[in-house]
């Protein structure tokens, strides 16, 4: 039993190294939360391990029904490919596939280039590296071992409450305007007080019908004011 166990551990002992040299491509994204209607970046990388790798040939799947690409950017220094079979994008089948040259060769890690998605609904989208990915070294050997996938969560957009349809400015020239009413009764009834005690007979016009007068006319202004800053808001 121990000279087994022993001949498990020295197998792993020997593949790691192997594996820590191996040729990857891989996935990166800052974001895991998202939402309906937004944007975010999808970093591709290519790391050689101990291989020395000429071309690169990235096919990255995504769900059709959640997401969409918006475009996509190569690495620095990258010879890309754009040949039937070599370049495609494809938003109804969910495929972006992508080719390149390294000139003179990789054999360190390099960005691959920058593929930026599109929300459209929420669920839980899963971008990964697909089968038709390859890691090409002088003789087209595929050296690829490993690679990836993301996880995004989107959620739904926020929701503008009716609270914040009208500005505060709004509220306080309403405010405003309801005191200049007030001010303008007191007004009206002082004016007609004055006439009746000067002996000048009855007044020319009635405290109601001035009262009115001057309500719909500082209505109108509220009206504006609201139809104003409103329509500025939006």
């Amino acid at each position: 039993m121990k000279i087994k166990y022993f001949l498990i551990a020295l197998a792993v002992a020997l593949a790691v190294p192997q594996l820590a040299l191996a040729a990857d491509l891989n996935l990166y994204s800052a974001t895991t939360k998202t939402k309906v209607g937004s944007t975010f970046s999808v970093s591709v990388s290519v790391n050689p391990g101990a291989d020395k790798l000429y071309t690169a040939k990235a096919e990255i799947k995504f769900p059709a029904d959640l997401l969409e690409v918006k475009s996509f950017v190569f690495g620095e220094g990258l010879m890309p490919l754009q040949q039937a079979g070599y370049d495609l994008t494809d938003n109804a089948g969910g495929v972006l596939l992508k080719t390149a040259g390294f000139p003179g060769g990789l054999t360190a890690k390099k960005s691959f280039g920058t593929v930026i998605f599109k929300v459209k609904k929420l669920g839980v989208a899963e971008v990964s590296v697909g089968g038709n990915t390859m890691l090409l070294d002088a003789a087209n050997g595929n050296k690829l071992v490993g690679s990836n996938q993301l996880t995004i969560t989107i959620e739904a957009p926020a929701v503008v409450t009716s609270t914040n349809i009208i500005p505060k400015k709004v509220s306080n020239v309403v405010s405003g305007l309801k005191t200049d009413i007030v001010n303008a009764e007191k007004a009206s009834d002082l004016a007609i007080s004055v006439d009746n005690s000067e002996g000048l007979g009855e007044p020319r016009c009635s405290s109601n019908t001035l009262r009115s007068l001057m309500i719909g006319a500082i209505m109108t202004m509220i009206a504006f004011a609201l139809g104003y800053f409103v329509g500025k808001k939006k």
